[in-house]
């Protein structure tokens, strides 16, 4: 009993001390209230096949979480894996864990916000009324074939792919970045738009251009 006692006390004190270094609120670790949901995978899912299968270069940074309760949680370790998509922590090297998206609202990312949609993560590229969103997914691209010894070249590596939506009553639409599907979505305001954008010289193809586009649509 003593023995228990002492193993208690420290992991107690164990996970006070884990919790203030990765997380202003522990209560993300409560399988049955909090964010975290079980332990994933160990590693790459696929070691022949060049770079990852996660939207973020790193996991470590300053992640802010907002529950769809209104609380949020401070992480230093998170990451979205664009195969399974999963949002995940990883808490340890070889310990990846998975958040429960459908608690999750909204999450802050290297100073952007992306949002939690049918349980998938898609970054918001704009403020304002009307916003339009960016969905990651990823790709395997072929090793490269010499055409003259038809023996490949490198490795496949995964690619990043971004597709573009928006809002109209309620349901999430497609859109490419071109002209006639910007306007499309933006038709009460289309003279207003097209004038502006020719003075600037913006172009309907960059999505640079397109998110200044929709800023100023939202200024009409």
């Amino acid at each position: 009993m003593k023995t228990k006692s002492i193993l208690f006390l420290v992991l107690f004190q164990l996970g006070i001390s884990f919790g203030q270094s990765v997380l202003r609120n522990t209560d993300i670790f409560n399988p049955n209230g909090g964010l975290l949901y079980s332990k994933l995978y160990k590693g790459n899912s696929n070691s022949e096949i060049q770079g990852s299968v996660h939207l973020f270069n790193s996991w470590d940074g300053n992640y802010i979480i907002q529950s769809v309760k209104g609380m949020r949680y401070n992480l230093n370790s998170f990451n979205y894996n664009l195969q399974s998509k999963k949002m995940e922590s990883r808490l340890a090297k070889d310990s990846v864990f998975e958040l429960k998206a459908n608690q999750i609202d909204y999450i802050l990312a290297n100073n952007k916000r992306y949002k939690v949609i049918n349980e998938e993560l898609y970054q918001e590229l704009n403020n304002g009324k009307f916003k339009i969103y960016k969905q990651f997914s990823i790709k395997v691209q072929d090793a490269f074939m010499n055409p003259l010894t038809k023996t490949e070249s490198g490795s496949p590596q995964y690619i990043q792919v971004g597709k573009y939506f928006y809002f109209k009553n309620e349901i999430l639409v497609p859109f490419k970045l071109r002209k006639k599907d910007v306007l499309a979505f933006m038709k009460d305001k289309e003279n207003e738009i097209k004038t502006f954008a020719s003075d600037k010289d913006f172009s309907y193809k960059e999505e640079s251009d397109v998110i200044k586009i929709v800023n100023y649509y939202n200024t009409l």
